[in-house]
């Protein structure tokens, strides 16, 4: 089991009114998710929560820095891999990438509608490099067949 991330008690100011997430928290909160979501315990899908850095680690091309989150985890091997996703044009906000390999399914979850088209594609294609590479010949970007966006969340 991965170590909890601790937040420093000035990091959690930006949780109030008027505040803007930062990188720590929305990390810590999503490990947090990643260890309530173990096998077996509450019934809950299993999770794998990738770190902040993991998509623009894909954006600028750090395929082999990205991999290295799949090092002690096979991603195959979890029901739920949640990826944030910083947009830092505009107002600047966060996103969420939820892929279900088991279903073949990417989701994005945007409050301000966007639908990250290309964000997606390089998270299948980082996937689908890794299934190649591990001999998972179950599962390919092709194969992910529906995708959804969501948006305007409550």
């Amino acid at each position: 089991m991965r170590p909890t991330i601790l937040v420093a008690e000035v990091l959690m100011e930006c949780l109030k009114p008027g505040g803007r997430l930062n990188d720590t928290v929305i990390e810590g909160y999503l490990r947090l998710i990643e260890r309530r979501n173990q096998v077996g315990v509450h019934g809950f899908l299993t999770v794998l929560a990738l770190d902040t850095f993991y998509m623009k680690d894909l954006e600028d091309g750090l395929f082999i820095r990205a991999a290295r989150r799949f090092k002690k985890v096979n991603p195959f091997d979890t029901e739920l891999i949640l990826i944030p996703l910083h947009i830092p044009t505009g107002i600047g906000h966060w996103v969420l990438i939820a892929v279900h390999p088991h279903v073949k399914r990417i989701s994005t979850f945007d409050s301000l509608g966007g639908t990250h088209i290309p964000a997606m594609e390089r998270v299948l294609h980082d996937l689908g490099r890794y299934a190649a590479q591990s001999h998972d010949l179950g599962w390919s970007p092709t194969s992910m067949a529906s995708s959804r966006h969501v948006s305007h969340l409550p």
